[in-house]
């Protein structure tokens, strides 16, 4: 088993009512096991992603609270993906609430949907493969209420 350490971190830009001191964010990294059952049941297991090696599948998430007796507005999140992983496609999700997702391959310089993320090939502009993103970004539609606990994830493959 090869032991990694993978470094991501989490970005937040907050405008609006609540202070970056009620509203917080932590970003986790969880390796995902499949775990059968002696019923025959599949089930997934979460585990510290301390070791972990190629093929396995992580869990990368930022989970945040709105702390404030306000709404926090214009929330963003953006989270890395890490060189040392694939994003797997389809798996970014904004635990419920309405946001926008754009993907970014330029290391966060810019930001596009899915649908519409290319990058160069020999000169050629072509869509972006999983392998290509390098961020990704959840922008909310509306204010995060007061109180509110949340989490946005995505999930990845080692290299």
């Amino acid at each position: 088993m090869v032991r990694m350490y993978l470094i991501a971190a989490a970005t937040l830009a907050l405008v609006g009512a609540a202070s970056a001191e009620q509203f917080t964010a932590v970003q986790g990294i969880d390796k995902i096991v499949t775990v059968s059952g002696p019923d025959g049941t599949v089930s997934l297991d979460y585990q510290s992603a301390e070791r972990v090696a190629p093929g396995d599948t992580l869990y990368y998430h930022i989970d945040y609270d709105n702390g404030s007796a306000e709404p926090a507005e214009n929330v963003e999140l953006v989270m890395i993906v890490p060189a040392e992983v694939n994003y797997l496609e389809n798996t970014a999700d904004a635990g419920g609430l309405a946001a926008d997702l754009a993907f970014s391959v330029d290391n966060g310089e810019s930001f596009y949907s899915r649908r519409d993320l290319q990058v160069d090939v020999n000169g050629a502009r072509q869509l972006a493969s999983a392998q290509d993103i390098t961020h990704i970004r959840w922008t909310f539609d509306a204010p995060i209420a007061p109180g509110t606990q949340g989490k946005v994830s995505f999930r990845a493959t080692v290299r």
